[in-house]
C-alpha cells in the first residue's frame, strides 16, 4: 500500500503512541504530536498542544510544508474527568471539554484547508463506548465523547465532496494508564458522596488491567488509516460492540450517514 502521511495527536503514551509505532511499522509517515516531546523510534515528534491554537498550527504548517500533503489525522489527546455530575467546578467542567472537545476542533480546523486543496483525506477522532452509554463517576468525560459523536457525525455528512472521511473508534475497557491518569475532582473532600470517585477509580484500575490489549486498538485505527472507504463508527472489540448495539440500530453508523450524503450531496459546491 503507498505511505500515506498521518498526524496523531496525543501521542506521548498509550494508545496514541502505539499507533505512531504500528503505523510506522507498516511503512506510514507518522507525525506523533504531545504537549512535551519525547523521541519515539521511526516516528517523527513534534509539539502540539490541542489547547493552544499556535502550537497547532505550526505542527501542521511544519508537516505539509516538509510533505506537501496530509493523508489522515488522529485525534486521541484526551484525558478523563472522575467526578459526580453536580460537584465538579466550573473549570474542571471547561478544561474538560477544551482538551476533549474543543482540542479536537481546533486541530480539524486546521488540516481541513490542505485536504480540501488535494480533495482527499481521513479524520479518525478517538472516541470511547462511553460516547453512547455513560458512567457514573464519569458523567462530563461522558459528555465530551457524546459531543465528540455528534460533532463527527454532522462533519462526516458535510465534507464528503472532498473525499474527506471521518470516522469515530470507540474502545472499551483498555489495559492502559488511563484509570492511573484520571483527574479527581478537586472538592472531592467535601462531596455527599464522600469517596465516590476515589473507589471508582480503584474499580476502574482493576477492570482496565483486564482490558483489551491496547496493541490490538492501535492495530484497529492502522487499519482504519488504510481503508480507501472506512465505516464511520468502529468497535475495537466484540465486548464493545454489545455494548454500543445495546444503544443503537447500526454500531457502524453507515446507514445513517449514506441517508445524509444522499440528502445534501446537490447542496455543496466543491
Amino acid at each position: 500500500m503507498e505511505s500515506q502521511v498521518v498526524l496523531i495527536t496525543g501521542s506521548s503514551r498509550g494508545i496514541g503512541r502505539l499507533t505512531a509505532l504500528e503505523l510506522s511499522r507498516r511503512g506510514h509517515r507518522v507525525y506523533a504530536t504531545m504537549r512535551n516531546p519525547e523521541p519515539i523510534e521511526n516516528v517523527h515528534v513534534e509539539r502540539l498542544d490541542v489547547t493552544d491554537e499556535k502550537s497547532i498550527a505550526e505542527a501542521v504548517s511544519n508537516l505539509i510544508e516538509k510533505e506537501g500533503r496530509l493523508d489522515c489525522v488522529i485525534n486521541n489527546a484526551g484525558y478523563g474527568l472522575l467526578s459526580p455530575v453536580d460537584t465538579a467546578t466550573d473549570d474542571e467542567i471547561m478544561k474538560q471539554f477544551d482538551v476533549n472537545l474543543f482540542g479536537v476542533i481546533r486541530v480539524i480546523r486546521e488540516v481541513l484547508p490542505q485536504m480540501r486543496k488535494q480533495k482527499s483525506g481521513k479524520i479518525i477522532n478517538i472516541s470511547s463506548v462511553v460516547g453512547v452509554v455513560s458512567n457514573p463517576a464519569m458523567g462530563w468525560y461522558s459528555a465530551t465523547k457524546h459531543a465528540l459523536e455528534a460533532v463527527s457525525a454532522s462533519l462526516a455528512s458535510t465534507v464528503f465532496p472532498w473525499n474527506i472521511y471521518v470516522s469515530v473508534v470507540q474502545p472499551g475497557s483498555t489495559a492502559t494508564e488511563f484509570a492511573a491518569n484520571l483527574k479527581l475532582e478537586e472538592g472531592g473532600g467535601n462531596s455527599p458522596y464522600g469517596d465516590f470517585s476515589k473507589k471508582h477509580q480503584e474499580r476502574m484500575k482493576n477492570i482496565l488491567t483486564d482490558g483489551q490489549p491496547p496493541e490490538e486498538v492501535a492495530e484497529l485505527i492502522a487499519d482504519v488509516v488504510e481503508d480507501p472507504k472506512p465505516h464511520f463508527r468502529y468497535q475495537t472489540s466484540e465486548r464493545a460492540k454489545q455494548i454500543v448495539s445495546q444503544f443503537v440500530v447500526d454500531p457502524s453508523g453507515d446507514q445513517w450517514l449514506n441517508q445524509q450524503k444522499e440528502t445534501f450531496k446537490g447542496w455543496i459546491n466543491t
